[in-house]
């Protein structure tokens, strides 16, 4: 999938790994928050497992997702 960034700590982090991640994961619940799912366990594109994120798949804070493959 290919994220943009909503907020500086999104852009930082697609600085860091950029912005094609590949969704390993989904979960209906996130230990974390209290919102319902779905949410996405991704990790970048490259591999890089000290990436790895879980973001919500519909209306994530911190980044949209701008195309799905």
């Amino acid at each position: 999938m290919i994220l943009q960034p909503k907020t500086r700590f999104g852009v930082q982090i697609l600085e860091k790994y950029g912005n094609e991640w590949v969704l390993i994961k989904t979960r209906d619940s996130y230990y974390s928050s209290k919102r319902p799912g779905p949410w996405g366990k991704i990790q970048p594109i490259d591999g890089s497992e000290f990436g790895e994120r879980w973001i919500h798949l519909h209306d994530d804070q911190h980044f949209t997702i701008m195309r799905k493959r």
